[in-house]
């Protein structure tokens, strides 16, 4: 039984000098490796520049309640080629208008907020995403735009005035 206890003993005390001998000798620098594939062009847009802009021309004002629609819609094509990716998410971001929850004016018009669908349905938002698969090595993700009202308005001379708001398409490769 002694021999037990001293065996025992022994193994502990050896366990215990290594450890703290390991300890002992942690370095004080430690080396980060990070490794990736970079590609050229991982899809081309088919649009030059990276300002993309829409003209409504003169809009007629009518009056109407929250959600009516100001003139025509406006189809935006944005169109990826050449993607060599499984997909991307895309998030629009602009300043949102706290009536309608649609996408702000920075103009002089009054009660006036721009709206973007996707082709199929579906409102786009400040701060949405849309997942886009592309297809053929081809990625749409086009939008339809109008300006709408953002309140009700039953006055429609104190509407008048410019439009102007920025929308920021955010692309995350996956």
């Amino acid at each position: 039984m002694k021999f037990n206890i001293t065996k025992t003993a022994l193994a502990f005390a050896t366990a215990s000098l290594l450890a703290s001998a390991a300890h002992a000798a942690a370095p004080s620098t430690v080396n980060l490796q990070f490794t990736g594939a970079l590609e050229t062009n991982t899809c081309t847009p088919s649009w030059s520049g990276s300002d993309v802009t829409t003209d409504f021309g003169k809009v007629g004002l009518i009056d109407g309640n929250v959600g009516t629609p100001l003139g025509e819609v406006k189809p935006v094509t944005l169109k990826l080629t050449g993607c060599n990716v499984a997909g991307l998410t895309v998030t629009y971001n602009g300043t949102e208008d706290e009536s309608s929850g649609l996408f702000k004016n920075a103009g002089t018009a009054t009660d006036v907020a721009l709206k973007l669908t996707a082709p199929g349905g579906g409102a786009i938002v400040p701060g949405g995403q849309r997942n886009i698969t592309p297809t053929s090595n081809t990625a749409d993700f086009s939008v339809n735009s109008q300006l709408v009202l953002n309140k009700t308005v039953t006055d429609k001379s104190q509407v008048a005035g410019t439009f102007t708001s920025v929308v920021t398409a955010d692309i995350i490769y996956k």
